[in-house]
């Protein structure tokens, strides 16, 4: 009889409303659904479990942290060391055969199992004044950026645009960087022409009108 394989999931970011919190959440949470055959353990901290819908298959491994990963991940933040040690130190004791990082923006040290890590964008690094307003912030990211690429058997982004823009600026071989596209919220799916007509129709908007829907935020690096 074979084993399945046994895969740790970052899972510091789910409860993050911003986009690598619903990446973790949507497609993260879709593979382990689908992927029968591996054992998906999530590390989570206390606080976020709470309130976290994980998949039914996954194996919780609820962590008691200093402080909240979506704190310390903020813009002029960064996590306590003893935080990293716990985070290290119980994928350790698990003895996995990888572990992923749906985001990089959550990256602790991973030892003793090879490591895919999700790099999203660049945004930190061609506009660190939107995101990282010190220099101990930005040298911070640098440091986490070149750990967790420097360790990672693959890297994933989201498109052809940011496997471009991540191989240019990172110096990183095409080949190495995978594709895995946004997964939508299970919000979204398709509807028909009278469906679709009656819900512009009841935000004021005539249904013959042509029109452009962008449903991300409002900023510089958003190319609008």
């Amino acid at each position: 009889m074979s084993v399945g394989l046994r895969v740790g999931v970052d899972g510091t970011s789910w409860a993050n409303r911003r986009g690598y919190g619903r990446f973790a959440r949507n497609a993260v949470g879709r593979l382990v659904e689908l992927d029968r055959d591996t054992t998906n353990l999530i590390y989570i901290d206390d606080d976020a479990a709470e309130d976290a819908s994980l998949p039914d298959r996954a194996v919780p491994r609820r962590i008691s942290l200093r402080r909240p990963p979506a704190e310390s991940a903020a813009a002029d933040s960064f996590r306590p060391i003893s935080d990293l040690l716990r985070l290290t130190r119980a994928v350790r004791r698990d003895a996995l055969d990888a572990f992923l990082f749906p985001s990089i923006y959550t990256y602790f040290p991973v030892v003793g199992s090879p490591t895919v890590v999700g790099v999203h964008d660049l945004i930190a690094d061609s506009l660190p004044e939107l995101t990282l307003p010190t220099r101990r912030s930005r040298a911070f990211w640098r440091l986490k950026e070149w750990a967790a690429l420097r360790q990672a058997a693959s890297i994933f982004t989201v498109s052809d645009a940011s496997r471009a823009a991540l191989s240019e600026r990172l110096d990183l071989e095409p080949e190495r960087i995978a594709i895995v596209p946004e997964a939508p919220d299970a919000v979204f799916y398709p509807r028909g022409p009278e469906a679709a007509g009656r819900a512009v129709a009841a935000i004021g908007i005539d249904p013959r009108t042509r029109y452009f829907l962008f449903g991300g935020g409002i900023s510089p690096h958003k190319n609008l």
